[in-house]
């Protein structure tokens, strides 16, 4: 009898577990908020190494403490405006293995702004930073040897092992020209840096890249630069110039040919020569690696077509993604139910365009980041998938409708992502969020449907609960912007093995009560060993420390009634941290 009931049982879980995974076949595996105590934000880029690690560049205004290792550069000499580049790496469990700082002493409004992160090999990687050039100080140890005031902003180019440390670095940049940086890759021994430009003043000189033949002086700028530099000698091959932010996007196809995307308006100079249907359509460039042009083309309807990233796909072609607010017609075949929405473009590899798709919601679904450093995410926002489709994401608001089929988390905005398959239909969207502005910057595959998505979230607040525990946000924030990143899995193609390994290896911080009044019990899952414990109040101020403990609970009846962050760090160097509200 007893044998039939468990045949019974498990006959009954197999007939019952592909339905559950057909209802909802995306499992949120863990989550992260990483951070220290002010400004930590604006993902620059996300990659996954070959050995599964998370490697993340941002820039970070925050001192030592939480999350981060050292401070700033310019601790000393500039206002809290002030930004440097922080790296920092996690293993496909969450954890924190590593973070380094870099940036030079010298003050200015934004000092050292990251905006690439590419894989040389298995122990070289290089960083593209915007800086302002005015100094040979901290890591910047290149020489700055051009009189006067350089104005604008130059390039950084910073060589690290796989633990952050420098090998080399070199700046670029000339008097009177600002570079704004967009994109880089690597091929072979070279560098490809795609970037915004803008004049400011007199002819460019005394600097070290070459000036367009089409340049006609300050403000009828190309506005768009793509540099080939030799990682070698670290000096410029040749230069390749664009009108428009055609540079938005850059890869290296199969073939070895560059291709450049962006957002490309009506005006023919410096090397453009179609037009565009509106306001700005989808723009693209393809070029040898000489800089020398194969093939050009621009997509879109009669109103704005704001291309944010382009990926090939392994038939050859190319997927074109962004936001269009454009109404049916043109290159746009599909009504929208709203002002804006994503548009996706499927085209062959000489830029036919093969199909297309947009989704959205009722309130507008846009992909630009309004940060308070106006930063568009150079990041990879469209990805191809492991089973041949495309993960999408961005950042939405409002409830569920249209596409969106998941109810706000934040009365701002949440994370997005939408899977489609080959040709452009929609199989599934997810949403996650907090209580705060939540932006997405960056989206990767970890291993076979199992994906990982992060951003940043903001508070007014330092601390306070409106980018803290809530909604699908499990750890407390550490300074008024930090990175959060949340990894899931699409059941349906996922590795079952590799889920329940993910999900196994994590560790929790438990503590109880909470609030609590004089005894706070606490529990770390797993075999770590806690090196010690710190309560800080929300001003990020230490009020009680406790190294080595020897037991599961602190005395805490001397503290004041309050919100207090309670951060364990292990023998391993891994941190924990909740929120804890201490009633009298």
């Amino acid at each position: 009898m007893i044998r039939i009931y468990k045949l019974s049982m498990l006959l009954l879980a197999a007939c019952l577990l592909p339905c559950v995974v057909v209802a909802q076949p995306i499992v949120k595996l863990w989550d992260k908020t990483i951070g220290g105590n002010a400004f930590d934000a604006n993902i620059a880029n996300m990659i996954i190494t070959p050995s599964k690690k998370i490697m993340v560049a941002c820039i970070s205004s925050s001192d030592a403490g939480f999350d981060k290792t050292a401070s700033r550069k310019d601790t000393l000499y500039c206002s809290n405006g002030c930004v440097g580049t922080w790296i920092f790496t996690l293993d496909k469990y969450g954890h924190k293995l590593w973070d380094q700082t870099y940036g030079g002493f010298l003050g200015g409004t934004i000092h050292t702004t990251v905006f690439g992160l590419v894989q040389q090999s298995a122990n070289s990687f290089m960083l593209g930073c915007n800086i302002n050039p005015v100094d040979s100080s901290g890591d910047l140890t290149d020489p700055y040897i051009y009189p006067g005031w350089a104005g604008g902003a130059g390039i950084w180019i910073l060589n690290i092992d796989s633990l952050g440390n420098k090998l080399w670095n070199k700046r670029y940049f000339a008097q009177n020209m600002g570079f704004y940086f967009h994109d880089m890759i690597l091929n072979d021994d070279n560098i490809y840096i795609s970037c915004g430009i803008a004049s400011i003043g007199a002819q460019p000189q005394y600097g070290n890249f070459f000036i367009p033949a089409c340049y006609q002086g300050p403000f009828v700028d190309p506005n768009s630069v793509v540099f080939k530099i030799d990682t070698r000698n670290k000096a410029f091959k040749w230069s390749f110039f664009f009108h428009n932010g055609i540079g938005n996007s850059l890869f290296k196809n199969k073939s070895n040919n560059l291709i450049m995307g962006g957002s490309s308006d009506s005006v023919l100079v410096c090397n453009k020569t179609m037009g565009s249907h509106g306001l700005t359509d989808y723009g693209l460039v393809s070029t040898d690696t000489l800089g020398n042009i194969q093939w050009q083309t621009n997509l879109g309807g009669n109103s704005i077509d704001d291309l944010t990233d382009v990926i090939s796909t392994n038939d050859g072609g190319y997927l074109l993604y962004g936001a269009t607010s454009s109404p049916q017609g043109f290159d746009i075949s599909q009504t929208t139910i709203n002002d804006t929405s994503l548009w996706v473009v499927k085209i062959d590899s000489a830029g036919t365009k093969l199909w297309d798709k947009r989704f959205g919601s009722c309130t507008g679904t846009t992909i630009k980041n309004t940060n308070s450093y106006g930063k568009r995410t150079t990041n990879h926002l469209a990805i191809s998938t492991s089973d041949d489709g495309f993960l999408l994401a961005t950042s939405i608001k409002g409830p569920a409708c249209g596409d969106v089929t998941e109810s706000a988390r934040s009365s701002f905005l949440d994370y997005w992502v939408i899977k489609i398959d080959q040709n452009g239909i929609k199989q599934w969207d997810k949403r996650f969020g907090c209580l705060g502005r939540n932006y997405v910057e960056s989206l990767a595959e970890i291993d076979t449907g199992i994906y990982i998505v992060g951003g940043s979230v903001y508070s007014s607040v330092v601390g306070s609960n409106n980018s803290g525990i809530g909604g699908d946000k499990t750890e407390a924030s550490r300074g008024n912007a930090d990175t959060w990143f949340v990894c899931f899995a699409d059941t349906t193609t996922a590795n079952l093995t590799s889920i329940t390994e993910i999900t196994q290896k994590q560790i929790t911080l438990s503590i109880w009560p909470n609030p609590a009044n004089d005894i706070l019990n606490y529990e770390l899952t797993g075999n770590e060993k806690i090196k010690n414990i710190i309560l800080s109040n929300m001003l990020g101020e230490k009020v009680l420390e406790v190294n080595s403990p020897s037991s599961n609970a602190i005395q805490i009846s001397k503290l004041q009634a309050g919100v207090y962050l309670f951060n364990c760090e292990t023998m391993k160097g891994k941190r924990y941290v909740k929120k804890v509200i201490v009633t009298k």
